[in-house]
């Protein structure tokens, strides 16, 4: 772990159905699986955001919004990105020798590897095979889970769902995030600048836990996600990966963000709150939340919207930017460094990916 880690519209319909009885909800049985080892990766590469405005004006020939626009905007102050060498799959590789070394156990103790990210080393094949040759990982099960920013905690359902049925024995989920090689940065006006904004914001990392069988009540004891996926177009990357990460126009990151805004704000909180009415739980029961986090002031608004107190939500953007699917992993582990959450304490995830697609997550370490 980095030492310096730091501490309109009417709601929006997803179908969901009421929240079902305990005794049917599959989010409020006895967790079936437990996080055993959790670990994180960073990359060398350190970029502030003046340095991020700087590379915009030089490498469009000007910078197309006043300077200070990036950080007023977002609330970013730093982020890591990638150099050479450094690939999604070494990133997730990196981060799940820290979850083994966490977790007090070996590659062959593994029989289950998730590659679960926004990025990829290549369309084809899976980046989990990356991440296995990286490793010398030779055994078991290798694929990818992809569901934008969501795609980690998706990754971990899977793996869940693995175990409960003895189609695994112990999972190892991990992402690699390097959107910072998606970022256009010869924007030729205010609009092209609006458009490749996501770009600007984002940060790489990498993240992995072990999961295992639980026999007491620690593990995941909720989970749930659901979509609108009419909102697919609003933000994409439509081509590549992080081997190949120029060429054409189809390899940059781009999106409508003040209709993405919009679609955000028209979220219905309570798909994510509902968790508490599910398992009998209140905040006061969580030591931890994380958010999904954006940009800063997006962070606070649905943190306000959400409920939850400020002082238990692990902030990440500010001194990592926007580490998509790594939010999850990356926050936990700054919150246990720093002695903010221990074995024992219930943490809840509330993620939101584009697609449109919400997930939520409850886990007691």
């Amino acid at each position: 772990m980095d030492p310096a880690a730091p501490s309109s519209a009417g709601p929006l319909q997803l179908g969901v159905p009421a929240v079902r009885p305990d005794s049917t909800r599959p989010g409020s049985t006895r967790p079936v699986a437990r996080i055993a080892g959790l670990g994180v990766a960073l990359p060398a590469g350190v970029e502030s955001i003046e340095e991020i405005e700087a590379r915009i004006e030089r490498e469009s020939g000007r910078l197309p919004v006043p300077r200070g626009t990036l950080a007023a905007i977002s609330g970013i102050r730093s982020r890591r990105a990638v150099g050479p060498g450094e690939y999604a799959s070494t990133l997730a590789a990196n981060a799940a020798r820290c979850a083994l070394e966490d977790a007090g156990i070996g590659l062959q103790d593994i029989d289950l590897l998730i590659f679960a990210s926004t990025s990829q080393d290549q369309i084809e094949p899976a980046t989990a095979h990356n991440v296995a040759h990286e490793l010398g990982w030779r055994d078991g099960s290798a694929f990818d889970v992809k569901n934008a920013c969501n795609s980690f905690v998706e990754g971990i359902r899977v793996a869940e769902a693995m175990l409960a049925t003895g189609a695994a024995r112990r999972a190892l989920v991990t992402t690699g995030e390097t959107p910072t090689l998606a970022a256009r940065y010869a924007v030729p006006d205010r609009r092209g600048f609006r458009h490749a904004f996501i770009g600007y914001t984002v940060g790489d990392v990498g993240g992995a836990v072990v999961l295992e069988p639980s026999d007491d009540d620690r593990g995941v004891f909720y989970r749930d996600s659901w979509s609108a996926s009419q909102h697919w177009a609003v933000s994409t990357v439509p081509g590549g990966g992080s081997r190949h990460p120029r060429g054409d126009e189809h390899l940059y990151a781009g999106g409508n963000g003040g209709e993405l805004r919009d679609i955000v704000r028209a979220f219905d909180p309570t798909l994510a709150t509902r968790v508490f009415d599910a398992t009998g739980t209140t905040p006061d029961d969580f030591a931890l939340f994380i958010v999904h986090q954006v940009t800063a002031p997006f962070a606070d608004e649905m943190i306000g919207r959400l409920g939850f107190p400020a002082a238990r939500v692990e902030r990440t953007i500010e001194a990592y930017g926007n580490v998509a699917s790594g939010t999850m992993p990356l926050a936990l582990a700054c919150a246990r460094d720093a002695g903010r959450v221990r074995r024992g304490d219930n943490v809840l995830f509330v993620g939101l990916g584009a697609g449109i697609s919400v997930a939520t997550m409850a886990i007691r370490l």
